[in-house]
């Protein structure tokens, strides 16, 4: 199946510049290094998975940690806002971000999380926690400032660090 050509969206996209905090790590190692403080999980999570949302919606994201009350359970478990989701479906089918409203259908209250939206959160969670597996933390929450509406993206974590590199191999394998 031959692949199609980038479009000059996509073009623009990749040609930007890294932002400063991934062109080098706080401690002095580049991204790619083998060395990360077990206590960076969270900041290099987020930072993946503001990266892949932001170029899967084709909006520039930043994800801000916020509290949030986890339960640990045998696998990782995405808790995705219904805010989100609807933005997600939106961009997928194309809407322009400035058209996808909070009192549009399913933007609030809607149960649905896109299948695909998962299988990507989880491909960031597995491949950060295979690049240097860390101390579990219970769970991790982020505030997505894209727009006005509340926008929540939580994780439970497994707490056991051998079911967490088990279910990372899982993924990656899949």
């Amino acid at each position: 199946m031959p692949l199609l050509d980038l479009s000059a969206e996509e073009v623009a996209f990749l040609a930007q510049p890294l932002p400063a905090q991934l062109a080098s790590h706080p401690d002095g190692a580049g991204v790619g290094s083998a060395h990360h403080c077990a206590d960076d999980f969270a900041a290099r999570l987020g930072q993946g998975l503001a990266l892949t949302l932001g170029a899967r919606l084709r909006l520039p994201l930043m994800l801000v940690p916020c509290s949030y009350e986890a339960t640990p359970g045998m696998r990782p478990h995405w808790r995705v806002s219904p805010a989100l989701a609807g933005l997600w479906l939106a961009r997928r089918q194309g809407m322009d971000a400035r058209s996808v409203h909070p009192a549009m259908p399913g933007w609030q209250g809607g149960a649905h999380v896109p299948r695909a939206l998962l299988h990507t959160l989880d491909a960031v969670l597995a491949e950060r926690w295979l690049d240097a597996p860390a101390t579990l933390p219970g769970g991790l929450a982020w505030r997505l400032a894209a727009s006005d509406t509340d926008i929540i993206l939580a994780l439970n974590l497994p707490a056991s660090a051998a079911g967490m590199q088990r279910w990372a191999r899982e993924i990656i394998a899949s």
